[in-house]
């Protein structure tokens, strides 16, 4: 009978262990945002880009998210507006 609550207790801790890794691997990207994965240890970027939604990433890697939308500037009343380069001045 001692046998049978070894292997339960061993049971339940490797269960307990894997579902803590599981949640430790998962990480969101909101609503208009893209993220791509960095790696704490090694500080290594990740090549896919990932949309919002909930991700396995693994437990040492992180989002780095950047905005997911455009913001358009609009110039009106036909003013010009000087743009400086390191060689020139240019008006749009």
């Amino acid at each position: 009978m001692e046998l049978i609550w070894i292997i339960v207790i061993a049971a339940s801790a490797i269960v307990s262990l894997v579902l803590l890794i599981l949640l430790l691997s998962m990480d969101t990207i909101d609503p208009l945002e893209y993220g791509i994965t960095i790696n704490k240890i090694t500080k290594n970027i990740g090549k896919e880009v990932f949309e919002n939604g909930r991700y396995i990433i693994g437990p040492f890697n992180n989002f780095i998210r950047f905005p997911a939308y455009l913001v358009t500037i609009e110039f009106s009343d036909n003013k010009k507006a000087n743009v400086k380069n390191n060689k020139s001045i240019l008006q749009i």
